[in-house]
């Protein structure tokens, strides 16, 4: 590979003839907080206490406040502006402390205390962002070691264009947080008109009267699914793992979630043995429900088009198509989920019978109305679906930049 005028090739990759290249043990001290053990902790006392599993989120216990005091005065304690790193669980994670009275879990939470002459903690905490910790050095890791943050080799351009590279990126952050805020607050937004408007509680324009409440086998056709026998004996020896001729997608419960139906499936299966099993191939408009293990209670709109049906999936067929988006809205909300979780079998593996689907309780207006209140909840989904776009393209924005500024590609001073 020829290297371009200006850039050298360094442990850390080709880079900038001015930038330097340096371990980070060289320039960094790894430090921690002194350990915390579970009898310490309780959700009555006043400072978070972050772990694995709440870092970088919701703390869901905390210590006591003289406690607290005690041992930030007596042992290592971060300071605002030090990078937090996950050295355990979520690999590699890392927060820029805040300076806000919290706590860490000890050896899995470390920070690294740089010398703020050479690096700045913020080019520093995007610059982790881009190490594939999982495989270090070409071998697979579990835990960053003290030892494995020493040696990770870390870029360092001048301070002036670290900052510069460090403010481009937290624009890109702050402009991604922003747009998930937004995101958040509209689906808050959607999910209240539905209890509202599929309740009867809030009447749109120009209806009244009142509503009757019908099961969901009156809407349908067929409430299917596929067997075991089926799966064992036909089903499973005939798939294949990639789309061949005149073959079709099988659906799974991980392919789909509300509106969003994924085609791009793990295993096809031909034609001509889907085709001993029509009632669960899948072609027309229609509502599909997991009914096995975690994703109990995922309801999906079948937009349409051939594919076929895999296990732990019920399948709702409709006599009137324009009733689909009705009954996909209503069992979506909080009254829909209840529905499922009363009936929803314990066990090893939750499960929901078809026998349960058939008899939910659908609160039904005038088809009008239906129509209306459809209408409206798909307007605020079509929303929200736009800003989800732009909210992956701003991260695949934001990841181009990373790989630009980060390596020098592109200088900003």
């Amino acid at each position: 590979m020829v290297i371009r005028e200006g850039y050298k090739r360094t442990e850390a990759g080709v880079i900038p003839e001015d930038w330097e290249c340096m371990k980070i043990g060289k320039i960094a001290d790894i430090c921690m907080c002194k350990r915390i053990f579970s009898e310490q902790t309780g959700e009555n006392f006043e400072i978070p206490f972050y772990k694995i599993g709440t870092f970088g989120k919701k703390a869901d216990t905390y210590i006591p406040r003289k406690l607290f005091e005690e041992y930030r005065r007596k042992y290592s304690y971060p300071k605002e502006g030090d990078v937090l790193l996950s050295a355990s669980g979520t690999l590699g994670r890392t927060v820029v402390f805040d300076g806000k009275d919290a706590y860490f879990q000890d050896s899995n939470i470390v920070w690294l205390d740089i010398n703020k002459d050479i690096l700045c903690n913020q080019f520093l905490n995007h610059f982790y962002k881009v190490i594939k910790w999982a495989s270090w050095e070409g071998t697979t890791i579990s835990r960053l070691y003290n030892g494995i943050i020493r040696d990770t080799y870390v870029v360092v351009p001048p301070m002036d264009e670290q900052k510069e590279i460090a403010d481009a990126l937290s624009d890109a952050d702050h402009l991604i947080s922003s747009l998930k805020k937004l995101i958040a607050k509209k689906k808050a937004v959607r999910q209240g008109a539905m209890q509202e408007l599929l309740t009867g509680k809030r009447r749109l324009p120009g209806f009244s009267g009142e509503w009757e409440t019908r099961p969901l086998e009156d809407y349908c056709t067929l409430i299917t699914k596929q067997t075991g026998f089926d799966y064992t004996s036909y089903i499973k020896p005939a798939l294949v793992k990639q789309k061949l001729l005149n073959t079709l997608p099988m659906i799974q419960t991980i392919n789909f979630s509300g509106r969003k139906v994924s085609f791009d499936t793990d295993y096809f299966i031909p034609e001509n043995v889907a085709a001993q099993f029509p009632g669960i191939i899948l072609e027309t408009k229609c509502v599909l429900f997991s009914i096995v293990g975690a994703s109990v209670g995922n309801i999906g709109l079948y937009p349409g088009g051939r594919a076929f049906c895999g296990g732990a999936i019920g399948i709702t067929r409709f006599k009137d198509e324009s009733d689909v988006e009705w009954v996909f809205y209503y069992m979506n909300s909080s009254g829909g989920q209840q529905q499922i979780q009363y009936v929803t079998k314990g066990g090893a593996q939750a499960t929901l019978t078809i026998a349960d689907i058939r008899k939910f309780s659908i609160p039904t207006p005038g088809k009008r109305e239906r129509e209306e209140i459809v209408s409206v909840l798909s307007a605020m989904d079509a929303e929200i679906q736009k800003l989800e776009q732009k909210l992956e393209k701003y991260r695949q924005i934001r990841q181009g930049m990373m790989q630009e500024l980060l390596t020098g590609k592109i200088r900003l001073v």
